[in-house]
């Protein structure tokens, strides 16, 4: 309503002005007009005396009509010609109203000039056509105002019609989610407008606010296990505790079971960083050399659970990003391999750059992960051990998801396709610094 209010207001304004224009450019034209006839009779005086304007004045009476009527008044106020008695008065612009035996009293402009014999010359100008004009065109500007005014009414009640049945959906879904139902989604139309558009947007929200409302409780319910299972045990073995030195015992023990469950919080904490910022400070980052120094500390640990450590890299591999998070990342990939792959197997460290993006692959040998697991083991707290009984907490390949997702990264995982075991090879695709 507002709004046609301000759009009626600003027609009236502009139609009020451009009324006021028309009729002044009009009165202009009329003064033009009046002005020429006056200085045309007023030439012919000075060149031929009075009785040259008298011959102009009736040949201009005789003529077609003009709109205009021309007379000549001695200085003793005798009309000398013209159709009308205009009046002998001081040079100059007056308006006057003159009785017509036809079309009753005229409203005329007038003009009077001095001749050089003493004698007026008057010139006037019928407004009545004027006026009939102005008329007309202030009706026809108030037809227009009131069927604008009808149209914005009507517009505006389709108007409100079409949004209320185009946002109702919208607004029915947004209620439903927010007293609980996740599940409901907002209609779709064949049309593919702006308001289709924003429904599938807005669909696509809740399909992901689903899909982590699904989530948290799948971390808060494998939170709770993987919490209370030390804190079960260890709360069972001080309960135990007979003597000092059993509880001598039990404390390095105990000291154990919280620093796991420390490094658990560490770990969330540490993926709710990296998913908060999803732009980190970006360096140049030679992943040759980082491969090297990863593979050269971590060695130790392979040699002792026997699996065989091997790197393949390309110089000149760079890509823009945060060093340490990228080195992160690696590690926990080798250590998901130390913790899955087993003795007498072997892994694979490769870096190739592609040109278009530099990849950096880790493949083992070990026993693989089925196809229908593969995009799980990323999500966190996921186990292929149902029981849980495996040590870890199913965080580290969802680090290296968050520290992928935050590089703009392609994260995957897939068969390493090496001897008769499956393997898994999880490749991380960077785009070339």
């Amino acid at each position: 309503m507002t709004s046609a209010g301000v759009l009626l207001s600003s027609i009236v304004l502009l139609g009020g002005l451009a009324v006021a224009i028309a009729y002044a450019a009009m009165s202009h034209a009329l003064d033009r007009r009046i002005e020429a006839a006056a200085a045309g009779l007023h030439r012919a005086g000075e060149t031929g005396g009075r009785a040259a304007m008298v011959a102009a004045i009736r040949a201009h009476d005789a003529g077609t009509a003009s709109g205009v009527d021309l007379s000549l008044v001695a200085a003793d106020g005798r009309l000398l010609a013209g159709s009308r008695a205009l009046g002998a008065s001081r040079p100059g612009w007056r308006d006057l109203s003159l009785h017509d035996p036809i079309e009753g009293t005229d409203p005329v402009r007038v003009l009077t000039l001095a001749a050089a014999n003493g004698d007026r010359i008057a010139v006037a100008g019928n407004r009545r056509p004027l006026m009939m004009a102005q008329a007309a065109i202030g009706w026809l500007f108030l037809a227009s105002i009131v069927m604008i005014a009808l149209l914005c009414a009507v517009t505006g009640w389709l108007l409100a019609r079409y949004l209320d049945r185009r946002l109702s959906p919208i607004a029915a879904t947004a209620a439903a989610v927010r007293d609980g139902d996740l599940a409901q989604r907002v209609p779709v139309g064949p049309r593919g407008d702006e308001f289709d558009a924003a429904a599938a947007a807005l669909n696509l929200m809740l399909d992901q606010v689903a899909a982590l409302m699904a989530n948290l409780r799948q971390v808060s319910g494998d939170l709770a296990h993987d919490l209370r299972t030390p804190l079960t045990r260890l709360r069972t073995r001080l309960e135990g505790v007979r003597d000092d030195a059993e509880a001598r015992a039990a404390i390095p023990w105990a000291i154990a079971q919280i620093d796991d469950v420390v490094r658990l919080f560490e770990a969330i904490l540490r993926i709710a960083e990296i998913d908060g910022v999803r732009r980190h400070h970006a360096e140049t980052v030679e992943l040759e050399a980082l491969a090297l120094d990863v593979v050269h500390a971590i060695s130790p640990a392979f040699a002792e659970a026997g699996i065989d450590l091997r790197l393949r890299t390309d110089h000149d591999a760079v890509v823009a990003g945060d060093r340490a998070q990228i080195a992160a990342a690696l590690v926990n990939l080798l250590e998901n391999v130390l913790q899955h792959a087993g003795a007498g197997t072997s892994a694979t460290v490769t870096v190739r750059d592609r040109g278009d993006a530099v990849v950096l692959r880790v493949a083992d040998t070990g026993p693989g992960v089925p196809v229908a697991e593969r995009e799980r083991i990323f999500d966190r707290f996921v186990r292929l051990d149902r029981a849980r009984a495996t040590p870890g907490h199913g965080l580290g390949l969802s680090l290296v998801r968050s520290i992928a997702q935050g590089h703009g990264a392609t994260l995957s995982a897939g068969s390493a396709g090496v001897g008769a075991a499956p393997g898994l090879a999880v490749t991380i695709v960077f785009p070339a610094a």
